[in-house]
């Protein structure tokens, strides 16, 4: 369980109760460690798990072609993550304006993607479970969805039942899935206003 990883790196770190905050399968982690009871607070961002159970996730098989072809390109990816159209191709389906990632940040992503080992297997258990914790959220919650997000969209990725009733529930306008790239101003707001009602 990642969120149990993540608590007993807390723990060694001696870090107490932070304010939490995760985008995608981060946004279930961090629910998860607000349900633990090891937060002061959590901001969800475009948070995977929240689908009811026996909701056919259908699992993407992009990682498993992506990552040799990253290494075979490893080379030339500097190029191609500065030319518009390889970047509007590739993040179509995560952002609502891919011209708005840097190519820096575009290079980062293909590679972090591309070369990880556990990717494939990490996702295969994420779409296998759901969240199904969060009565035991005590804390300041709030969860953010891109009104434009190809990934979860909202008509079956989107369920909110098992938040507490207190959560704080946003659809940020113009926004995908990776609503950091999207909307950066307007996450930064959110994580401060939540934190501020934990205080």
């Amino acid at each position: 369980m990642l969120a149990a990883r993540v608590a007993g790196l807390l723990d060694d770190l001696g870090i107490e109760r932070p304010h939490v905050v995760g985008l995608s399968l981060g946004g279930w982690v961090a629910l998860e460690l607000a349900a633990m009871g090891q937060c002061a607070s959590v901001v969800a961002l475009s948070p995977a798990g929240l689908w009811a159970e026996g909701t056919r996730v259908r699992q993407e098989r992009q990682s498993l072609t992506l990552g040799p072809l990253v290494r075979a390109l490893d080379r030339a990816l500097p190029s191609l993550t500065r030319q518009p159209w390889v970047k509007k191709l590739a993040l179509a389906k995560n952002v609502a304006k891919p011209e708005r990632v840097s190519n820096e940040s575009f290079l980062a992503a293909a590679r972090a993607i591309g070369m990880s080992r556990g990717y494939s297997a990490c996702e295969k258990a994420m779409v296998a479970n759901h969240f199904r914790n969060g009565s035991r959220i005590e804390i300041p919650a709030t969860v953010a969805f891109g009104d434009n997000d190809r990934v979860f969209p909202a008509s079956k990725f989107q369920n909110t039942s098992e938040l507490p009733a207190h959560t704080r529930i946003e659809v940020i306008a113009d926004c995908g899935h990776a609503m950091t790239w999207d909307q950066p101003d307007v996450c930064l707001e959110l994580i401060r206003s939540t934190i501020r009602l934990a205080k």
